[in-house]
């Protein structure tokens, strides 16, 4: 019937069919002409079929649509196979999208001349998909714009994604996509990364920032580490789970808490011990030595007229009073022996010697080695009026 019937023959056939459907045929200029259409593909398109019966492609649609669908019929009549196509079509109202499912009839002799052409509303799937794409475009630009630097990684730990910050924190690029995570961490590290990764996979918890159970250190491409703050969360999807880690460079405030720690330990004139941190240190030596037995020796320093070097010869000259003793007792000490700035003109020196305990050859070896600190301290120091 849809071989040779004219549409008086198949319109009701084709009117039983729920979906937009025509049937189109070749004449003998090798156009396609309208044999017959159903009501829904009239309402869909916007002709009135029977003043359409017998005219060509182009008398019936605009150039848009014709030359974007009449090269996908020609192939469908030439190699005898179904062919899709997908197209927007504008109306008054609106832009819709369609999908054109081109199928050849296949007559019992003589060649395919004829197609039916089953046309589908694809447009809210469409919508959808362009939804879909604007939400990743947004979400493209809000990741690669971030400060922080962002991971995500697969349940076997593989990377997925990378932002533009982390590639540039790690100075690493998209080559990197696909390696395994522990690349991104010092050696040390790795051993017992993949314990971690999976006790976090299996827990209840979503999100847990990792700094405040450990330091997290990175490892850059050049092989130089850094630390690292970082809270990761997982997304389950079905049967696995994603986890994306939100990375930030901290260098800049370690070095900054290191100089507080230091300038709160640290003579600032000398650089040797303060006298808070050199407290510290005696009261920590005598609670060892009193745990294994040693015997620890303590000098007090101190600088005559220290006072009146100031006073005569500035604040100045009195620096370099300090600093001359302080040069010189370092030049005497151990590796076991600490020095300490107690106040203004005076030196604290703390020194360990091993001997049982009530043993009083420990403390005359201490004695001993406050002599030689004393003798080698040397002259008197020299002073120039300012």
């Amino acid at each position: 019937m849809f071989t040779q019937g004219s549409h008086a023959d198949i319109k009701s056939s084709l009117d039983a069919i729920g979906a937009a459907v025509a049937v189109f045929s070749l004449d003998k200029d090798d156009h396609f002409v309208l044999i017959s259409a159903n009501d829904t593909f009239a309402k869909a398109f916007e002709i009135e079929v029977l003043g359409c019966i017998g005219k060509r492609l182009n008398e019936m649609f605009p150039r848009y649509i014709t030359s974007s669908i009449e090269q996908p019929m020609h192939e469908c009549v030439s190699q005898q196979t179904g062919v899709e196509s997908e197209l927007p079509i504008d109306s008054l109202s609106r832009t819709s999208w369609w999908r054109f499912v081109l199928s050849p009839i296949i007559p019992e002799q003589a060649r395919i001349n004829r197609i039916i052409v089953t046309a589908i509303d694809i447009t809210a799937k469409k919508q959808l998909e362009e939804a879909l794409k604007t939400s990743h475009r947004r979400f493209e630009a809000v990741v690669n714009s971030a400060y922080d630097g962002i991971i995500s990684v697969s349940s076997e730990s593989r990377i997925e994604l990378i932002n533009t910050a982390a590639c540039e924190m790690f100075g690493i690029d998209e080559s990197y996509l696909g390696k395994r995570l522990e690349t991104l961490l010092p050696q040390r590290f790795r051993a017992n990364h993949d314990s971690y990764f999976k006790a976090f996979s299996n827990s209840p918890i979503n999100s847990r920032p990792m700094h405040a159970r450990a330091s997290v250190v990175g490892l850059r491409r050049d092989g130089s580490e850094f630390p690292l703050e970082v809270t990761i969360a997982k997304i389950n999807l079905g049967q696995t789970t994603e986890m994306t880690a939100i990375l930030r460079d901290i260098s800049e405030r370690a070095r900054l808490v290191e100089e507080l720690k230091v300038a709160a330990t640290t003579d600032p004139l000398t650089g040797i011990a303060n006298r808070r941190r050199f407290d510290e240190l005696v009261n920590a030596e005598m609670q060892r030595c009193q745990r294994f037995g040693h015997t620890m020796s303590l000098l007090l320093i101190d600088i005559d007229h220290f006072k009146e070097v100031n006073d005569t010869f500035g604040h100045q000259q009195g620096d370099q009073a300090i600093l001359s003793l302080v040069n010189r007792i370092g030049k005497q000490l151990r590796e076991v022996d600490m020095l300490g700035r107690w106040g203004a003109g005076a030196l604290g020196r703390r020194g360990v010697y091993r001997a049982a305990a009530g043993d009083l050859a420990g403390a005359g070896l201490g004695q001993r080695r406050a002599d030689q600190t004393g003798g080698g301290i040397g002259p008197p120091c020299a002073f120039r009026s300012a």
